[in-house]
């Protein structure tokens, strides 16, 4: 609603986390590590707002989100949490937060939530 995300300066860590999930969308027929799954989810927001998440879980189980926001994506990795999931982004100049629950999401920052009430 308004936020804008602030330009990535440490773009490595992130750019081959990226690399290798767009091999998946891009590539479908590839396959995947055994046990890695990649899931692609729209939810619908509250003012009509949509958020995109790609979520990749590994079998090593590591989870991670990326983040189709304001025309850039985020990569963001799970956290410990006490009832659903909680993603953070990865790159130290962002202070998004993302927390699911169920079929339910919301977004927030350092300031405050950003897209509330979002559902599959």
């Amino acid at each position: 609603m308004g936020n804008k995300i602030a330009p990535r300066k440490n773009m490595k860590k992130s750019s081959i986390i990226l690399l290798s999930i767009f091999s998946f969308i891009a590539f479908p027929n590839l396959t995947a590590a055994a046990g890695t799954t990649v899931d692609s989810v729209s939810y619908s927001c509250a003012n009509n707002e949509v958020l995109r998440v790609v979520y990749v879980n590994g079998a090593d189980g590591k989870s991670f989100a990326i983040l189709q926001q304001m025309e850039e994506m985020i990569t963001m990795a799970e956290t410990i949490s006490a009832s659903g999931a909680v993603y953070n982004a990865m790159d130290p100049n962002y202070s998004y937060t993302l927390r699911t629950k169920g079929s339910n999401a919301s977004l927030e920052d350092s300031r405050g939530t950003i897209l509330d009430g979002c559902s599959e």
